[in-house]
């Protein structure tokens, strides 16, 4: 059996066992987060409010996300609100053509040593929760509702799934 072959089966036998006698690891270790067409198919078959918005989010305040402490991970559970707002263009079923411009938070999840980030400011691709006020966007372990589209490949994908066109892609 070769190094490289032993090694693999290693690994896999490791990660097997922690997955048996820690869940929540092997939880996280799967931890992918969904293309921008897959948000959207959900929230569309859910039902919920939401704007997809292409524009740029700015904070209003600046209110650092809580360090971890390695020392007691049991307490590091909970949301951190951000305020911020949103500028841009929100979908329709011409597209990305009807001006978007709110107040919102942003809400940074956080279960145990498992995170949450905050998008930077900048420009995304947003899928805003409207059924809350003020409006959300949620950031979580596994990415945010927040995404990079310089070159438009998702806005074009979620705009022909909007007016029943192929999305191609996924």
């Amino acid at each position: 059996m070769s190094g490289d072959c032993f090694n693999k089966i290693a690994m896999s036998a490791m990660l097997l066992a922690c997955s048996l006698s820690m869940p929540q690891l092997a939880h996280a270790l799967s931890c992918e987060q969904k293309a921008p067409v897959q948000v959207y198919d959900t929230a569309k078959k859910a039902g919920i409010d939401f704007a997809v918005v292409y524009g740029t989010l700015s904070y209003t305040e600046v209110e650092p996300v809580p360090l971890l402490d390695l020392l007691d991970q049991r307490q590091q559970e909970g949301i951190t609100r951000l305020a911020a707002s949103v500028a841009g263009k929100s979908l329709t079923a011409n597209g990305f053509v009807a001006n978007f411009e709110r107040e919102i938070v942003v809400e940074v999840m956080s279960v145990a040593s498992w995170r949450g980030k905050a998008p930077t400011a900048g420009a995304y691709l947003m899928f805003i929760n409207m059924e809350t006020e003020p409006p959300t966007i949620g950031a979580g372990p596994c990415g945010s509702a927040a995404r990079r589209d310089r070159f438009g490949f998702h806005r074009a994908q979620i705009t022909a799934c909007e007016t029943g066109g192929h999305r191609g892609g996924n």
